[in-house]
């Protein structure tokens, strides 16, 4: 690969962790069919075990919440809308909170800085490019730097994640849903560990086998829903 097109690719990859992904789904789209977009990009290149049988799980519990879905009557599916409403706007309104905007912050501030460091690290391994001995430890840095960085903005995207989730409007938003439509709730509940769990593998494997271009799983972010 040219050395250019590398330093794009790494940098993209971070890139690629949209600030706002933790909170895709909260209200905005488990309704409207969009819960199996995320992971068709995982489809099309998954051939570990495991990962296959966390995305074959979750293809069946979004069609269990699509067929639920369907099966609402009338009045359930105006109640349904206007939860989903409700958990939407107290969303956007956690989003201005401190504890968001200081979680949103620093995920702003890592993703600068490991740009910067991964950007500077494919820039030595360009001028190290004759020195057999220097490349190894350059390219022995690229590689824990990616790993760090990796680790760091997925803690960072949890922290918003968990900001948003404690914040009283939407814990009451999404405790309405449970108890007007506890079949629904469920379903997204179901959904929400099944995301938390290829999260985790895909994780479990970046680590083992040191590719951390997988990138972030977002659009679950909707959370828990009432009590289990």
């Amino acid at each position: 690969m040219h050395k250019t097109a590398q330093v794009g690719t790494v940098l993209e990859s971070l890139e690629s962790r949209r600030l706002l992904s933790a909170s895709h789904g909260f209200g905005a789209g488990f309704a409207l069919g969009l819960l199996d977009a995320d992971h068709d990009l995982f489809h099309a290149n998954a051939t570990n075990a495991t990962i296959k049988a966390d995305l074959a799980k979750i293809s069946t519990d979004s069609k269990t919440l699509h067929a639920d879905l369907a099966a609402l009557t009338p009045a359930q599916k105006t109640t349904l809308q206007a939860d989903h409403k409700a958990i939407a706007t107290a969303v956007k309104t956690a989003l201005g909170t401190t504890a968001v905007k200081t979680a949103v912050t620093k995920l702003q501030t890592d993703t600068k800085t490991w740009r910067t460091n991964i950007f500077n690290d494919l820039k030595t391994i360009r001028a190290d490019a004759g020195n057999a001995t220097k490349l190894a430890a350059d390219k022995t840095k690229l590689a824990a730097d990616e790993k760090a960085a990796d680790l760091a903005l997925d803690s960072d995207q949890a922290a918003i994640v968990t900001a948003i989730n404690n914040d009283a409007g939407v814990v009451a938003a999404k405790a309405k849903l449970a108890t007007e439509l506890p079949k629904i709730a469920s379903d997204l509940n179901t959904l929400q560990a099944d995301k938390t769990k290829l999260q985790n593998d895909v994780e479990t494997l970046e680590a083992t086998t040191g590719n951390y271009g997988f990138g972030d799983i977002g659009g679950f972010g909707f959370g828990g829903f009432g009590h289990h």
